[in-house]
């Protein structure tokens, strides 16, 4: 709803807080967000812990929250009691305890607080400290009508440096249980066996949702998050049901690797990108094609939507959606894979050659390079995939992956590469070939065939 920064100016130390100063940041945020103080129910105090710290932060809320705040009506904790100070982080930690607590609307206990500080009159301030795990309720307005749950957050650094945040819950809006057509479901991964495993995860997510909970998420829900909370990948599969029972179903027959599912459609973009075989472009493209999706979602056609999506296409889901979308739910994470790459040492190569240095650690991998047979074949090919294959290798050699993870008909932001990696990329092929390249270069030739093309071109 509101931040606020300020500095606590010069007090009688480095890491003496101003009260004034921090009631001022208070008074600062809950005006900037037009907040009634008495709406606030729970405050995430910075809470050092210390003698003198703790006090001067309760009467700086104290002041900024006013005389008229009923007595001990706010509750007050600090994640500090679990976790200890995290210095830079402390802030954010504050803030994902005050998330958690509204996701399960309860006030979870701060940890040895069973004797207060003698220096703070917590009861006669606004404020007591929260003790054992409660439900969180609502305040209410002068009228008697509900309020959001609202929690203030304040972090401050040494040396006077000050914030504080007030975060509101989000209001759920009302729920359509009572969808009356059919969901398109879609799922995505990067590889073929990261796609079957990501479908297993679904299914058993699917399987395992309780009957009896009316706040379970419902089959249009779980589709609606599919669609627009995932980032499509290359590997796809997409299929209509109308039942959360039917998808588990689906999903179970193509985890367990069976082929043929009726009304399952797979795409594999990569292999259609090298094919060019991609129905992207000479069916959908211009205007005309717009006009043609347009019409699809809005007619419902989803087998057909399913199948230009596992095709490559892209497609507006808030379009099928509607003007009062389904609500997104937490659904079961990527499954990421498990790859290793630590640097193997054994004992004996230990001894062998003492312990493992820095340079050491920054060689390239052994399966980064090229083997011979696939080096003659590239520079048998012609200059340009001769350049590509060396473009490889040092892909590989920056990145620290293996060659055969590199498709260098995908753009290369998808490798892993930032800003200084992309930097160190260029340099290098500006030394290997004596030209002057900049990252820039990256942004007119996004592939590394592309590039390789354009490389073959100038040298």
């Amino acid at each position: 709803k509101a931040s606020a920064l300020n500095h606590g100016g010069k007090t009688n130390g480095f890491t003496v807080p101003s009260p004034r100063a921090q009631a001022e940041l208070i008074e600062k945020a809950l005006k900037k967000g037009r907040i009634d103080p008495a709406s606030i129910s729970y405050i995430e105090a910075h809470g050092t812990g210390t003698s003198l710290g703790d006090p001067i932060e309760v009467a700086g809320l104290s002041r900024a929250f006013g005389d008229e705040m009923p007595r001990q009506s706010c509750a007050i904790g600090s994640a500090k009691s679990n976790i200890g100070h995290l210095e830079s982080a402390a802030g954010v930690a504050g803030m994902t305890k005050v998330l958690l607590q509204l996701r399960h609307r309860r006030l979870v206990p701060s940890l040895h607080s069973e004797q207060l500080n003698p220096n703070i009159d917590f009861e006669a301030s606004p404020f007591h400290v929260q003790r054992e795990l409660a439900p969180w309720h609502t305040a209410q307005n002068s009228s008697g009508k509900p309020l959001p749950r609202r929690a203030g957050i304040s972090s401050f650094g040494a040396g006077g440096s000050n914030a504080h945040v007030i975060i509101e819950e989000y209001p759920q809006p009302p729920r359509d249980l009572h969808y009356g057509s059919p969901a398109l479901v879609v799922l995505s991964a990067k590889n073929p066996d990261r796609l079957q495993l990501y479908a297993g995860r679904m299914a058993d997510f699917v399987l395992n949702l309780p009957d009896n909970d009316t706040d379970q998420p419902t089959l249009h829900e779980i589709a609606y998050t599919l669609q627009v909370g995932r980032e499509p990948m290359e590997q796809r599969l997409a299929f209509v049901t109308d039942s959360l029972e039917k998808m588990e179903q689906k999903l179970r027959q193509f985890a367990n690797g069976e082929k043929q599912i009726v009304g399952l459609h797979q795409g594999d973009l990569k292999a259609q990108r090298t094919s060019g075989s991609s129905l992207a472009d000479p069916l959908i493209g211009g205007e005309a094609g717009r006009s043609f999706l347009e019409a699809l979602l809005l007619n419902r056609d989803l087998d057909r939507l399913a199948r230009l999506w596992v095709s490559g296409i892209g497609v507006e889901w808030n379009l099928l959606a509607g003007r009062q979308p389904p609500r997104r739910v937490s659904l079961p994470n990527y499954p990421f894979a498990r790859e290793h790459y630590w640097v193997e040492v054994t004992a004996s190569a230990s001894r062998r050659r003492g312990p493992v240095s820095r340079r050491h650690l920054r060689q390239p991998i052994q399966a980064a390079r090229l083997p011979i047979p696939a080096a003659k074949a590239a520079a048998d090919a012609g200059p340009r995939r001769s350049i590509e294959q060396a473009l490889i290798a040092e892909v590989t050699q920056i990145l620290k992956v293996d060659a055969s993870r590199i498709d260098p008909a995908e753009e290369m932001g998808e490798y892993g590469f930032d800003s200084l990696s992309m930097t160190e990329f260029a340099s290098r092929i500006g030394n290997r070939y004596k030209i002057e390249l900049t990252p820039t270069i990256f942004f007119k030739h996004p592939t590394l065939r592309e590039f390789a093309q354009y490389l073959a071109e100038e040298v």
